[in-house]
């Protein structure tokens, strides 16, 4: 689409004006600026009405020369008293920054949706921001115009979002999850929260930076000693905050031996997968069901980034003690909107985690899943479908259908790989 120019008389003031057009998706950029003087016979009655039953002010100037401004209201007093007021006039050139999306947008909302038209706000800060915000507003509107009934999705999340879930994961990190490996929270901090009260512990280690918003009866520290003969209600959950860095957690791990343990990665130690095998064995060897939070690690983007707890998972069936908790937290689009979800591998624990969100919270809202389902659609939309598979995988399409195992391997081994066929 080609450029606009416009010449625009800033009598409501600067900012109003290139709000204006910022709001409905336009670039801009002001070409050349001055002050004319405002015609003497010009009636600015309305202005001062609107000064009088607004927060806002209309901005005019005492000469020609003056960068202060004043309201409607002095200019009318100034001028009956024989002034001359200014007003600057500017000329702005611009362009849309997501014309085909933009275009769209308002044809769909330009029958039966008014009011949302009016108030809606397509400025951006920057144009990743901007791709992620149209294409979600485009969605959204054919959903809202098509007047689709929602179907009934289970309360553990919407079957279409963790089939995503799932399919994200095997693409770009090369894990086998199903969506039958995928439960879906309205956080992570209600998630954490329902998997403390599905297991109940006596005494649980959380990760300091993740005790925030748990009740404030769990957090306390009195009852720990004889802990087994405490007279906590059913419902309390003794919690100790403990350090991130794994060698002190497992530290704690080793002297408490908790029935639960919630944690994040330390950023130094979530490159590599080592922290996490060794935090797996010490809960292991004493009990602890793990849950290991890697909301801070994940990012929606591609190439997607270093993440040891996920290429633990690429090579590794994740044992039945642990789950992978995460919430999309690093929204700059939505900052306040959120989805959690959390990984097992193990079918009783995942039904158990499933059957608790019903019971404990009920849905995770629709429209945000729909939100970032639209991340993760974009996202695999770009993903090339025949990568490297790895030693987990591979051994999995062995055991099922040896020659598509074959597909995966490098020209220097299909020799090898067809003698052994041949040979079964």
């Amino acid at each position: 689409m080609g450029i606009m120019i416009f010449n625009i008389g800033d009598r409501p003031g600067q900012g109003v004006c290139e709000r204006l057009f910022l709001r409905r998706g336009f670039h801009i950029s002001k070409l050349w600026q001055t002050k004319i003087m405002q015609a003497a016979d010009t009636d600015i009655s309305a202005l001062v009405e609107i000064e009088q039953n607004s927060p806002h002010q209309f901005e005019f100037f005492m000469d020609l020369a003056g960068d202060q401004s004043v309201s409607a209201r002095t200019a009318q007093a100034y001028m009956k008293s024989g002034g001359r007021v200014s007003h600057a006039l500017s000329v702005y050139s611009c362009q849309l920054h997501k014309p085909i999306q933009v275009k769209k947008l308002f044809e769909i909302l330009k029958d039966g949706f008014n009011e949302i038209s009016s108030s809606l706000d397509l400025s951006f800060d920057n144009d990743s921001v901007a791709s992620e915000k149209m294409a979600f507003l485009v969605y959204l509107a054919s959903f809202l115009k098509e007047n689709k009934s929602n179907p009934c999705e289970p309360p553990f999340g919407c079957l279409n979002f963790r089939n995503l879930v799932a399919e994200f994961m095997k693409s770009y990190y090369n894990i086998p999850l199903t969506s039958d490996n995928v439960a879906v929270f309205p956080s992570r901090v209600v998630a954490i929260e329902i998997s403390l009260r599905l297991f109940s512990p006596a005494l649980a280690i959380v990760d300091e930076h993740l005790t925030r918003h748990l009740p404030k009866q769990w957090l306390t520290s009195s009852a720990i000693e004889g802990r087994e003969d405490c007279n906590h209600g059913k419902d309390t959950v003794i919690v100790i905050a403990a350090p991130r860095q794994s060698d002190l957690l497992i530290e704690l791990i080793r002297k408490l031996k908790p029935q639960v343990v919630v944690t994040g990665m330390a950023k130094f130690e979530a490159i590599t997968s080592a922290a996490l095998v060794n935090i797996l064995s010490a809960t292991r060897d004493v009990g602890s069901r793990l849950f290991v939070d890697i909301s801070k690690h994940l990012e929606l983007s591609s190439p997607p980034n270093s993440n040891g707890v996920l290429k633990y998972l690429a090579e590794n069936t994740l044992p039945s003690h642990a789950v992978i908790l995460c919430g999309l937290v690093k929204d700059q689009v939505y900052s306040d909107l959120e989805v959690g979800f959390a990984i097992s591998e193990d079918e009783t624990v995942y039904k158990a985690l499933s059957q608790t969100i019903e019971l404990l919270e009920g849905h995770t809202s629709v429209i945000s899943q729909q939100y970032y389902g639209c991340l993760f659609h974009e996202l695999l939309a770009f993903q090339i479908d025949n990568r490297q598979c790895t030693a987990r995988d591979t051994c999995e399409l062995w055991l099922g259908c040896s020659w598509l195992s074959w597909w995966y391997l490098d020209a220097g081994e299909t020799d090898s790989l067809h003698w052994q066929i041949i040979q079964d």
